[in-house]
């Protein structure tokens, strides 16, 4: 299986800083929600990491 690194699927990063968000919402019981500035941080940021850094 092939998955090309995040770098290069940056349409992915707000599904999935969504999902991370979400998932952590529910363990601290809080609402949350990202600002778009943000989202474009995380659109710029390079991913050397790939998914294991978001």
């Amino acid at each position: 299986l092939d998955v090309p690194p995040l770098r290069q699927r940056t349409e992915d990063i707000p599904v999935l800083a969504g999902y991370f968000l979400e998932k952590a919402a529910k363990e601290y019981g809080r609402k949350m929600k990202m600002a778009p500035p943000c989202l474009e941080i995380l659109g710029n940021y390079s991913w050397p990491g790939n998914v294991r850094e978001l």
